[in-house]
């Protein structure tokens, strides 16, 4: 079973450039119990991204400078693969949402979006994410006890080895 994380350690970076929608934004975020950090563009979200560990990043898709939202997205999950990433906008046109999911986003959510769409959709994100950490570390025990299991089946050879040996030099 997949235990959920607990929503006060969950920390989302914000990447909005206007103002006024990151604070709403946090604001519906921070009502979830979500910490929240905002970041204006996505040279500044990357940055942050280095410096502190999030549990999923929230990015407009209209983003400012050289690293726009797709980029961004990118760049993150060739740092970090296994990070959430979700896209918003309030254009919604269905291929900005197949190019967002096609370069590694986990969600696309189209504004404007209701107080209980966004973090509902969060928690699912949320909920993917642990369950491909928890399948990574099973995998990396199963990784492990393969390799136990080489290890002894070769020691069991060898002790066969050795006692053909022995009843061979006893006839």
């Amino acid at each position: 079973m997949v235990t959920p994380q607990h929503e006060e350690s969950v920390s989302i970076l914000l990447v909005e450039a206007d103002p006024e929608i990151a604070a709403s934004i946090a604001h519906v975020l921070q009502e979830s119990n979500y910490q929240t950090t905002i970041a204006s563009n996505g040279a500044d979200a990357l940055a942050l991204a280095q410096q502190e560990s999030f549990s999923l990043v929230l990015a407009d898709l209209a983003l400012p400078g050289e690293a726009d939202s797709y980029q961004l997205c990118q760049r993150l999950k060739s740092h970090w693969p296994l990070l959430p990433v979700m896209l918003f906008n309030g254009q919604g046109q269905v291929q900005d949402t197949l190019r967002g999911l096609d370069v590694g986003a986990d969600d696309y959510v189209a504004q404007p979006f209701s107080t209980g769409e966004l973090p509902a959709r969060v928690r699912v994100v949320l909920r993917t994410y642990e369950t491909q950490k928890l399948l990574a570390r099973y995998s990396a025990r199963l990784h492990d006890v393969s390799k136990i299991g080489q290890a002894i089946t070769s020691i069991l050879d060898l002790d066969s080895l050795l006692w053909k040996a022995i009843s061979l030099s006893l006839e």
